[in-house]
């Protein structure tokens, strides 16, 4: 047997019901009225049919209702706030010092979206936190400052804040060399 939504056993039902209840309507209508129990099945049956479809119009304003009452936005999610689960989880593991782990499941993010300003900013810290690769991490940034115009936007100020971190460790480290 094949998987059936919640939705289309919703529906059925809603047929169902809709059905037994108007074409008894119409029966019983028929026989009391026009003393013809068939006229009023068939008549029954077309208010069946119909009490369908404005049966589905009720349920899916009441569902779209409630549905936002309720916060449920699920079948509307972008791609980025699917991915969130995602980045959660790259973040556990950098912060956890997995930095490996980190590295491939914020790849993967980007690979599905590559414009994606928090990815790259994990990435990048990933990158310099992890393997003190301070050109790819520069790279990531870059993108970022490309994206984005507003220096007044928190993903740009952390981009800006950690490539001057970068660039003091850098500096810092050559200093230490001469």
């Amino acid at each position: 047997m094949k998987n059936i939504d919640s939705d289309t056993i919703t529906n059925r039902g809603i047929c169902f019901i809709s059905l037994l209840v108007s074409g008894a309507f119409g029966f019983f209508y028929g026989i009391r009225y026009w003393e013809n129990g068939l006229l009023g099945l068939i008549v029954g049956l077309i208010i069946g049919i119909s009490g369908y479809f404005i049966g589905l119009v009720i349920k899916n304003s009441f569902a779209k209702l409630f549905g936002t009452l309720a916060g449920d936005h699920a079948a509307r999610w972008n791609t980025r706030e699917q991915l969130e689960g995602d980045m959660n989880q790259a973040r556990h593991f950098k912060r956890n010092e997995k930095y490996t782990k980190a590295l491939n499941t914020v790849n993967r993010i980007i690979r599905l979206d590559p414009d994606f300003p928090d990815a790259l900013f994990l990435k990048a810290q990933i990158l310099w936190e992890g393997f003190q690769n301070h050109n790819a991490a520069k790279s990531n940034l870059s993108k970022i400052f490309e994206m984005i115009q507003d220096e007044n936007e928190t993903i740009y100020q952390w981009a800006r804040s950690l490539s001057k971190q970068i660039d003091q460790e850098i500096e810092k480290h050559e200093n230490k060399n001469r």
